[in-house]
């Protein structure tokens, strides 16, 4: 298979090991302070993602524009914030062709988030990286040691330094007609895994960081013989996802027709059908972005909420239901899913601008976040042209958990504060992490367990 790889730098590869960086934990807010308990739930910054975009053009008029966003926080860096945006739709209607490319194409920009102001706008934002893509759906992932950011382009998948832009590196297109659609990267920062379109039919590749070469390629039907988005008619319109589990062995994929997968990277055979399979055989999936794997364990646990509004947690091991807990009926149709660091804590955020937040032990509702119930710099508004909230498209825990960002399709990133974390083994845990180097964590004197449950490494439990 033919491909070529372009650098800024003459470097052999980027990579051959995880690397964990020689700086220690930083926390949101840097100077933490008490926290009265009313204060918990409430949204105590929104980062106004389309400011970027106002050079390109005044949207602010149009009744009905909708903007497809991304958000994750730093690794290891809870005041800085990862995001991507670019303009979705009007309404439903299809963009008029002479707009500025950097509104269709999208912007990456990492934000402080240490700025005192309440709305972020350009002020707080440290990097700014214009995408070139015919993609209106934008996605960026960090890289686990937190120096570079990996996203598609229409040519090829870019690596770029969020610290100097200028060094990337890149894997170009080497097929004929087809285009990258999703990308995900192993937690071992040793591969990445990318949905692409081609005619009509998606096929899953799985690329070797290090050389940027191609390891292992299949078609999603040939892996999961029930996979329906490669349907003609329906390829040009199917939303597809893909994620590496925590020990980067195996790959899950859905799609917005509600199949969700597990294939193993070696091989890419199937390893679990979960939405039709373990997770339910007659409900599909919500939508591809309502799972996720539990971060405690290597690839057994995993969560996913349904479309009849089930939420159900899985081993897939075992093939059994850990537990399964119907939603409330307010909090309308799930919209995303995540699990905290520690994965002791299940968030869902769902269509009645609620967000959820379960214990992932047995399901207990431990806190109700409601985006309508906020102050008016904060809270979310129905759209006038169709009478619902603004979806969120991507949910993102800092490492403590205290807080949550939810980035959601009216163009803002809403940042939560959550309830602390009063566990004696949770506080001790982030005391190691601010006073101890990320490098030095895996060198302290403690058993190999806690060494992982501190650096929140799968399997530790």
């Amino acid at each position: 298979m033919g491909g070529s790889m372009s650098r800024s730098k003459k470097q052999a590869h980027y990579k051959s090991k995880r690397e964990l960086p020689s700086r220690h934990w930083v926390p949101y807010p840097s100077e933490p302070k008490r926290v009265c308990s009313d204060q918990s739930g409430r949204v105590v910054k929104a980062v106004d993602l389309t400011s970027v975009l106002r050079p390109c053009g005044d949207f602010g008029h149009l009744p009905a524009v909708r903007w497809w966003v991304d958000c994750e926080f730093l690794p290891f860096d809870d005041s800085k914030l990862l995001t991507c945006v670019a303009l979705h739709d009007l309404g439903g209607q299809r963009l008029p062709p002479n707009l500025p490319p950097c509104t269709t194409n999208g912007v990456i920009n990492v934000w402080n988030l240490g700025k005192e102001n309440s709305v972020s706008s350009l002020a707080g934002c440290a990097t700014e990286i214009h995408r070139r893509s015919s993609l209106h759906q934008p996605h960026c992932q960090m890289t686990p040691d937190g120096s570079f950011v990996c996203y598609l382009e229409s040519n090829g998948i870019i690596m770029r330094n969020i610290n100097d832009v200028k060094q990337f590196y890149k894997r170009e297109v080497f097929f004929r007609y087809g285009i990258y659609h999703f990308c995900a990267m192993s937690p071992d920062e040793m591969f990445i895994a990318t949905i692409t379109k081609q005619r009509h039919c998606f096929q899953l590749y799985v690329f070797s960081i290090q050389y940027f070469y191609s390891y292992k390629e299949a078609n999603c039907h040939d892996i999961f013989p029930e996979f329906q988005g490669d349907q003609q008619g329906r390829a040009n319109t199917e939303q597809l996802e893909c994620r590496f589990s925590p020990d980067s062995q195996m790959i899950a994929v859905s799609s917005s027709s509600g199949e969700l997968f597990v294939a193993r990277k070696c091989g890419l055979t199937l390893y679990r059908a979960a939405l039709p399979g373990v997770c339910g055989q007659l409900s599909g999936l919500s939508n591809p972005r309502t799972f996720d794997f539990d971060p405690r364990f290597g690839h057994q646990v995993l969560a996913a909420c349904r479309n009849d509004r089930t939420l159900v947690v899985c081993n897939l091991e075992r093939r059994t239901h850990v537990w399964k807990a119907r939603l409330r009926s307010s909090f309308g149709s799930p919209d995303s899913l995540k699990y905290n660091q520690e994965g002791n804590t299940l968030a869902v955020a769902c269509s009645e601008a609620k967000i959820g937040l379960f214990d992932s032990r047995n399901g207990d509702t431990l806190l109700v976040l409601d985006g309508a119930d906020q102050c008016v710099h904060f809270s979310m508004k129905r759209q006038p042209a169709t009478g619902l909230y603004p979806t969120v498209l991507r949910l993102s825990f800092t490492h403590n958990a205290s807080h949550l960002a939810a980035a959601s399709m009216d163009g803002f990133v809403r940042i939560w504060r959550l309830q602390q974390a009063s566990s004696l083994q949770s506080l001790c845990r982030i005391k190691i992490l601010r006073h101890v180097p990320l490098n030095k964590v895996g060198k302290l004197p403690l058993p190999q367990k806690l060494r992982d449950y501190i650096l929140c490494s799968p399997m530790w439990s």
